[in-house]
């Protein structure tokens, strides 16, 4: 994919699509069997997203990256716009790739408006998009929750904390009860045999959260925006051998301009998104 006023060539990686995807199209030898022109669709979709650093509301449009015909997407084109002076002005470009093993988008190489971390390792996976019925009745359950009367939106996402066969999920959630001024509440819940079982409780943080691939007492640490005196910063909370700290300001304060490594399951932000209604 080529962007004509930037000079710019983007090289689009298809590797995780399904084999007979790529069969039809590649060779043994890895050569296209036909020339396939691909382009990028008009935009579909326009979200205001809030600038903390200049305190303004940028622009993010996305546009389809389509191959073949209009049902074969590949991906997205992401730009973040900024209002300067007299007109909008690209800030960020995202080429984002959808990948058959989660069927969630996989945005490689985004970055904080902010630059103040270098995030450039980082895969960014945006949420789940279907409800997990049995996700809400633990939820339900554990803080007595009313159908129909407490309101809840979440966001999660199935993932492998420990490198065990069984998964965990981590659920973001957002509501009257889990909500204060600093952020939302993280839920790390692990599915042991048929059952799930809430292992972990973190208070007032803010997407994006992320695995990193350092580990402590067997667990993946994970790293967490939260507003500390009205300054964002993110904290290292690490596994004590029984749970993650339930008061994020209890994490290593995570030093600027360290390179990290890790997974962002959670990088949406409702905001911008709604979550999953409970």
């Amino acid at each position: 994919m080529t962007n004509s006023k930037e000079e710019l060539i983007y090289n689009i990686d298809i590797e995780n699509r399904e084999k007979k995807y790529i069969e039809e199209k590649y060779d043994k030898n890895r050569k296209l069997k036909r020339t396939i022109i691909g382009k990028v669709s008009p935009i579909y979709d326009v979200l205001s997203i809030r600038n903390y650093e200049k305190d303004v509301v940028d622009i993010l449009i996305k546009q389809k990256i389509i191959g073949e015909n209009n049902n074969d997407v590949i991906g997205e084109l992401i730009n973040i716009l900024s209002f300067d002076k007299d007109k909008f002005k690209i800030i960020e470009t995202t080429v984002s790739v959808y990948s058959v093993k989660n069927n969630n988008l996989n945005l490689r190489n985004i970055e904080f408006i902010n630059n103040k971390y270098d995030f450039s390792k980082v895969d960014f996976i945006e949420s789940e998009y279907k409800s997990n019925y049995r996700l809400e009745r633990v939820i339900e359950k554990e803080f007595l929750l009313i159908p129909k009367h407490d309101k809840l939106s979440y966001l999660y996402n199935k993932v492998n904390l420990r490198n065990f066969s069984e998964y965990e999920i981590l659920a973001y959630l957002e509501g009257p009860k889990f909500c204060s001024e600093k952020g939302g509440t993280l839920l790390v819940v692990e599915k042991r045999n048929d059952d799930y079982i809430i292992n972990s409780e973190i208070r007032g943080i803010i997407p994006p959260i992320i695995i990193s691939d350092n580990k402590n007492n067997g667990y993946n640490d994970l790293i967490v925006k939260i507003m500390n005196n009205e300054d964002e910063e993110f904290r290292i909370l690490k596994y004590n051998g029984n749970s993650y700290p339930i008061n994020p300001l209890n994490g290593e304060k995570l030093k600027k301009g360290i390179k990290i490594s890790g997974i962002a399951v959670i990088s949406d932000d409702l905001f911008y998104k709604k979550g999953i209604e409970y």
